[in-house]
């Protein structure tokens, strides 16, 4: 399944070194980039790697688990929040990035009501759990801070694997946004995948914002709490012939090439195909699937 995961956070939350060592393991890189070395995948216009923070929106494609992720990451800079709009309006679900550090900081605040307007299923992970100064009192007084100021039904699932599966205490977590689950707890019925299923359901609903932690500097968490993203988010593309697509970025090549970053929810876009637009009928003339920097062009593409 193709699926639209966006990465949003405050800066400095480690939002691209998170994105870095998502990529590494999903082996789209050999060696994790970093901020301060001017080398990540996907900050790489002259203004980013200058200045050190994300600026456009960028995307990256690579499998896990079953399915195909395009990963967009997006800019933490309050300065650049229309930039993070625009591609939030085409995520299938989003994972928010706080640092265990600073904990919610009012940038926070505002992402997670932009993912609320668009009613994109969210995840959040907290990081920077390496830290010697971030203790598990502090860990607990944060997601405290996350159910008072972004929602109350953020589930802690730290210590979540595919392996081991929810803990005792996970289960009563998830069911308690649950009364069937609940039910079925205190009568000792627990069935792991009846509840995997219903926590992609809460999700997918927005009734449910399930919580992880981990390091994205060790890489602590991370699979983990991927393996978690892609179990829990299906989407099924709209059954529709006609063709359907939302643009989010325009960039210009020094060319001249106007390149039109789009995500196609219906119908099949084809090269040479003429589409109707508000200034008149623009021709296709080349389809490119774009990760970081790199592209394959491609003689059509589908939702």
């Amino acid at each position: 399944m193709r699926k639209t995961i966006g990465i949003l956070a405050h800066v400095d939350a480690g939002k691209t070194t998170f994105s870095e060592t998502v990529l590494y393991e999903a082996g789209v890189i050999r060696k994790k980039g970093r901020v301060d070395h001017q080398d990540t995948f996907l900050d790489t216009d002259p203004m980013e790697m200058a200045r050190g923070i994300t600026i456009f929106s960028g995307q990256a494609v690579f499998p896990w688990q079953d399915d195909t992720i395009y990963w967009l990451d997006t800019p933490g800079h309050a300065d650049f929040s229309a930039e993070m709009e625009r591609a939030v309006s085409v995520m299938d679900a989003a994972i928010v990035v706080i640092s265990a550090a600073d904990g919610v900081q009012p940038h926070t605040e505002t992402v997670w009501q932009i993912l609320a307007e668009h009613r994109v299923p969210t995840f959040l992970f907290i990081n920077k759990c390496d830290r010697r100064d971030v203790t598990e009192d502090m860990l607990k007084q944060l997601l405290d801070r996350i159910r008072a100021r972004l929602s109350p039904a953020a589930a802690d699932l730290r210590g979540y694997s595919r392996s081991r599966g929810f803990s005792e205490a996970m289960q009563e977590e998830i069911a308690g946004l649950d009364e069937d689950l609940m039910a079925r707890y205190f009568d000792g019925q627990y069935d792991a995948s009846l509840w995997l299923e219903r926590l992609g359901e809460m999700l997918r609903a927005r009734v449910c914002f399930p919580v992880m932690a981990g390091s994205a500097l060790t890489g602590d968490g991370v699979r983990d709490f991927l393996d978690l993203v892609c179990s829990l988010t299906r989407f099924e593309p709209l059954c529709l012939d006609h063709l359907s697509a939302s643009i989010y970025r325009i960039r210009h090549e020094s060319s001249g090439l106007r390149l039109c970053f789009m995500k196609l929810r219906s119908g099949t876009l084809r090269v040479k195909d003429t589409i109707p637009c508000p200034g008149g009928p623009e021709k296709v003339n080349e389809i490119r699937i774009y990760s970081g920097q790199r592209y394959q062009s491609v003689q059509q593409a589908q939702p």
